[in-house]
């Protein structure tokens, strides 16, 4: 959780410049883009308490009888695809590559076309806070070509995805 919370307050620090480039790529105000960044950070942090509270992996639940012993016992699923959509393009990917990560999957990050470089921007920060390489990586290009591909590889376990009900239903 240290890497992920560190990743968190280096996109606080580089709040300014993450925003900036949210106005050029998709036209956000200095505020929209602001708002989003610092969602961002607040989400990783989110995750890493949530993970923390309930002490990682297993969480005892509500005994029916005295004698039993029943476990919410969660286990990474491996590579999880996050497809994050234009109008809140850091946001929503980090939040959810930072939920991903902090219960231990691996992450591919595809951003929406209009926001590929704030979302290299984002996985530079995860990167400089000491993510092991090949932890989060990002993949730009196309929903139809490179989304289509991340959604019917086998190797990808879970996906996250934000944008329309007809592509999220395919």
């Amino acid at each position: 959780m240290d890497r992920l919370r560190r990743a968190a307050d280096l996109i606080d620090q580089r709040r300014f410049l993450l925003a900036a480039v949210l106005t050029f790529e998709v036209g956000k105000t200095r505020l929209e883009a602001l708002g989003d960044v610092e969602e961002s950070a607040e989400l990783i942090r989110y995750y890493c308490d949530e993970m923390e509270r309930h002490r990682g992996f297993r969480r005892p639940m509500d005994r029916l009888h005295p004698a039993e012993e029943t476990l919410d016992v969660l286990r990474p699923y491996g590579v999880w695809a996050v497809i994050s959509p234009f109008n809140f393009p850091v946001a929503l990917a980090a939040g959810p590559a930072g939920a991903a990560l902090a219960a231990g999957n691996s992450v591919v990050l595809k951003p929406a076309s209009s926001g590929a470089l704030s979302a290299v921007l984002l996985a530079d920060r995860f990167a400089e806070a000491g993510l092991p390489a090949g932890a989060l990586q990002v993949l730009t290009g196309s929903g139809e070509r490179v989304g289509k591909a991340l959604v019917e590889d086998p190797r990808v376990a879970g996906i996250t995805f934000t944008g329309s009900a007809e592509v999220g239903m395919r």
